[in-house]
């Protein structure tokens, strides 16, 4: 019994440091920026290297590879920043959705803006039609529970299924056929 205590202990000690050296606890723009932090250091690694192994190097050809070295960390900082933002946005905004969902706010205006066609748009759009589908449950919901009578639910339950995107309208409507 005490060796499956122990072959246990060493799993969970192992699975901690897969996660502590691969980041899967870290969120995506942490990730980046350590991405970014190793990039860079194996750029003046590299620097450093060429500039102990050409001794001779001219004045000028120092300042070159300094420049190199300048421009190439802009950019990296640049590509960071912009592709770990575009990966955090859409992720965090759903968040706040299902967050909110489960409180039982259902706000349909608040629609996930939607900039690419990877992945992560793709999960938008289906998060976006999924976020309308339970808005329309939630309003046929509301509809039986306000009618009077069973008349007036099925008017109003008609309209919605003719006319399924104006729902909010004839949400809005709490009058019978006339």
């Amino acid at each position: 019994m005490l060796e499956i205590t122990d072959h246990k202990t060493k799993q969970t000690a192992l699975a901690r440091f897969i996660n502590i050296i691969s980041f899967t606890d870290q969120p995506i723009q942490k990730k980046f920026i350590l991405f970014f932090m190793g990039v860079l250091f194996w750029f003046i690694l590299m620097f450093a290297v060429s500039i102990i192994t050409n001794r001779n190097m001219s004045i000028i050809t120092l300042y070159v590879y300094i420049a190199i070295l300048l421009m190439s960390t802009t950019l990296l900082a640049i590509f960071t920043v912009t592709i770990s933002k575009s990966f955090a946005r859409p992720v965090t905004s759903i968040i706040k959705q299902i967050r909110a969902l489960s409180e039982g706010r259902v706000d349909i205006t608040k629609k996930i803006e939607v900039n690419s066609k990877d992945e992560i748009g793709i999960l938008s759009n289906d998060f976006n039609y999924l976020m309308e589908e339970i808005h329309d449950l939630s309003t046929f919901k509301k509809i039986i529970e306000e009618d009077d009578n069973l008349e007036d639910v099925y008017y109003r339950l008609g309209t919605v299924f003719m006319y399924p995107r104006q729902t909010s309208r004839i949400f809005a409507s709490n009058s019978g056929p006339t």
